[in-house]
């Protein structure tokens, strides 16, 4: 080894070897996403290494190594002896090893030869040794927001010099601004950092072009496949940029909580301004941002950077993330105050999909627009977890997807109601009249009919406005308003293509129902109510304090389209399961409806008139709950649909059957028997058999086990023809009768017979 150790730092230089015992090393090929040392060294380079086995691990060495023109890498341990390596494969990595940070930190303020000079700003970097330092020189660089640790490098760096004009990672000497006879290179050990750019953080200065310059140095690194790997830093502050920024395959992460109160870095996008598109890079790299609040609209700060007010953009412009690639991703991110969306996955805004995507812990808050907006033909395939949606204008989350995605465990409050920027914009709820007053939402799809349609005014299944419980923040309708439909979770009502799937919703009271199309699923959580519209298939499955878990609940369920009645049908495909009708109940049944114990309270199946937008329904089945004796079932037709709709049938509790309106009436099949015997079968329960013959007729009861009937089953005859008809017991059947009569009496004579044991029957009627 030379007597002046002088080490060269190169990043990612990483190989495989198998070299065994203590001599020089043969390295092998470069480890995945690694240089070779024969990539980033001239031969004479001295340099740190480490080396470890990965077959046995507790085999490692550090040490000072030298670049031989053979290939091989001599090797001289920092302590001890060199490591006597056994068989198998290791790897052998050029670092920087703890030696020479001790060696610097001893020398700072002394004579010593390789000593770390401190150095004030980048053009005293640049002066520093005279414009021809040494190879590996060192200095620590001072200069506010972009401090750090330079070496030279006397290569030819040309390019890397071109790629970075705000001289974040690279500073030409001033005898050579062109990096051609060397540079002075940062020393990087982790993501490349935006303050090194230029970038301030005080809420005023545009820090864009410190951003740009950041990614685009990054992205002029030629690591292949790995661009998309490389992560841009943005350490706590509040930066300002002027336009959107695009993150072109690259990692943006901050350091955030997701949580507007635990922010640290925050983005001001300039008013009416998207704030970051999360675009591809170079081999197809995808794009991420993580721990970073995002605020648009008029912000009013200081010079100092304080912030003083926030409002929302007063144009329907501008969103706080825009995700324009597959497999983008956002992680603690929240976006406040824009005049758009917070989050939009909208493949028809460019050319290109951005399926896959992925969000998780995110938080929408005062926007004009929606919380959440997926939509186009090529944003599907998608994911979001445990994200928020609160006090935004437009709907929470609105799922506009060609195909569909999956959001779990969402939550929104307070949507569709308020403008957050105060201008009175579209929101998707209104109050109109004062005796009481009324609230209304916009149903899907029928946007522009709210302006002129007077709430309350239209009930016929293609109204604009459908009534709700209501919000006390509700603005009032008034004519030629722009209004947009807002529910806190709502499907594109003219896409029956999408399969959604929302599991777990939270929709804080006073807000429009949901409105879903088919075949959308809402699975658990904590919904008020869901409208599912248009034939849907959808299903809200949760538990609550009077609904037991497990309980299939649709309050408010509608299926219609249009007031058209040929399309209202609900299909339902129930599990074939057998059942005892001598024990009905939940175990038995395919399908149940669970009511409470409540006196007067119970479940019921109603038939709306589509015409009238089936929200009126007197027709139906219901049920009413009596504690101490049981449930009365009811049976209501009626032609009026209004008020005072009357019950036609009821069942009560002991079985009996009470005509309420119109009278009972049964009618029971006629059946003809023309030859001399007949032996009854199970279809004559309850029939009238009329015997034509006019010989003598021998009518056979058989036993219960050829043909089975329930006690109280009845068979009546008539002797249609000349032929006495004459009811004969079959094996072991018994029948009742008075006196020595035994057949009919004569032609059109009619008789009864009427079973009352289990093969036991009486004969009553015109007999001789």
């Amino acid at each position: 080894m030379p007597a002046v150790f002088t080490p060269r730092f190169v990043d990612l230089v990483r190989t495989y070897t198998t070299t065994q015992g203590t001599g020089p090393v043969v390295p092998g090929a470069a480890v995945q996403g690694f240089s070779s040392f024969a990539e980033a060294l001239n031969f004479g380079d001295q340099f740190y290494y480490c080396m470890q086995g990965i077959d046995h691990p507790s085999e490692r060495e550090v040490g000072r190594g030298s670049f031989q023109a053979d290939g091989t890498i001599t090797r001289q341990p920092v302590s001890g002896t060199a490591t006597d390596f056994s068989s198998g494969a290791k790897t052998i990595s050029l670092v920087t090893a703890a030696e020479w940070f001790t060696q610097q930190q001893s020398a700072i303020g002394t004579a010593t030869p390789g000593a770390v000079v401190s150095i004030a700003t980048r053009a005293e970097l640049s002066e520093a040794g005279g414009g021809s330092p040494g190879n590996g020189s060192v200095r620590w660089l001072r200069e506010g927001g972009r401090e750090g640790l330079f070496v030279f490098d006397s290569s030819d760096l040309s390019a890397k010099v071109t790629a970075d004009p705000r001289q974040g990672v690279c500073v030409a000497p001033a005898g050579d601004p062109t990096g051609a006879a060397g540079c002075w290179m940062r020393k990087v050990d982790g993501p490349f950092n935006v303050r090194w750019f230029g970038a301030v953080g005080d809420y005023v200065a545009d820090d864009l072009p410190a951003f740009v310059a950041c990614r685009d140095f990054i992205l002029s690194q030629t690591q292949g496949v790995f661009a998309g790997n490389h992560v841009m830093f943005v350490p706590s502050g509040r930066y300002f940029l002027a336009d959107r920024f695009d993150s072109n395959g690259l990692r943006l992460v901050g350091e955030h909580s997701g949580q507007p109160g635990g922010a640290s870095t925050v983005l001001r996008a300039a008013k009416n301004k998207t704030c970051v598109r999360l675009t591809g890079g170079p081999n197809n790299a995808s794009s991420s941002l993580e721990n970073v609040q995002l605020v648009g609209g008029n912000v009013t700060v200081t010079s100092s950077g304080s912030v003083t007010s926030y409002a929302a953009g007063n144009s329907p412009t501008g969103n706080g993330v825009e995700l324009a690639v597959d497999w983008a991703t956002c992680i603690n991110v929240s976006a406040v105050c824009f005049g758009g969306t917070g989050f939009v996955a909208n493949s028809d805004l460019r050319a290109g999909n951005c399926n896959s995507f992925y969000l998780e812990r995110c938080q929408s808050m005062y926007n004009r627009g929606d919380g959440y907006l997926f939509a186009g033909t090529d944003a599907n395939a998608g994911t979001t977890i445990n994200c928020s949606s609160i006090s935004n204008g437009g709907a929470g989350f609105r799922e506009y997807t060609f195909l569909g995605n999956t959001h779990i465990a969402p939550h929104v409050r307070d949507c569709g109601v308020v403008d957050a920027t105060g201008c009175n914009g579209p929101v998707g709820t209104c109050k109109h009249g004062t005796t009481p007053a009324r609230y209304f939402y916009v149903v899907a799809g029928r946007e522009a009919q709210a302006a002129t349609e007077v709430p309350g005014s239209v009930s016929n299944g293609a109204e604009a406005w459908r009534e709700f419980s209501g919000h006390p923040s509700c603005k009032v309708w008034t004519a030629g308003q722009t209004w947009t439909s807002a529910s806190p979770y709502q499907t594109n009502p003219a896409n029956v293509n999408a399969r959604n799937s929302f599991v777990g919703c939270y929709a804080e009271s006073a807000q429009a129902p949901v409105q879903a199309t088919a075949p959308s699923i809402f699975s658990g959580g904590l919904l008020d109510e869901v409208g599912f519209d248009k034939d849907s298939s959808a299903s809200w499955l949760r538990a609550g304090t009077v609904e037991q878990k497990a309980a299939l609940v649709v309050p408010g369920f509608m299926a219609m389209q249009n007031g058209s009645a040929e399309l209202a049908s609900l299909p339902i495909a129930a599990v074939s399961r057998p059942w005892n009708v001598l024990q009905p109940g939940p175990q038995q049944g395919s399908v149940h409806l669970r009511h409470s114990c409540i006196a007067g309270q119970g479940t019921a199946l109603t038939f709306g008139y589509a015409g009238g937008g089936g929200m009126s329904a007197g027709a139906g089945v219901y049920s009413h709950s009596y504690p101490t004796s049981g449930s009365r079932l009811s049976l209501a037709t009626t032609d009026n649909f209004g008020m005072g709709a009357q019950t036609a049938l009821t069942i009560d509790e002991w079985g009996n059957v009470d005509a309420v309106r119109g009278s009972l009436k049964g009618h029971c099949p006629v059946t003809v028997q023309s030859g001399a015997a007949y032996t009854a079968v199970a279809g004559d329960r309850d029939s009238y058999v009329r015997f034509t013959s006019n010989s003598a007729v021998t009518f056979t009861i058989p036993p219960n086990s050829v043909a089975a009937m329930p006690l109280g089953a009845e068979i009546t005859m008539e002797q249609g023809g000349s032929g006495s008809v004459t009811p004969t017991p079959g094996p072991g059947v018994i029948i009742n009768k008075r006196g020595a009569v035994s057949a009919t009496a004569g032609q059109f004579a009619v008789a009864t017979l009427k079973k009352v044991g289990a093969d036991v029957w009486t004969l009553t009627g015109d007999l001789a």
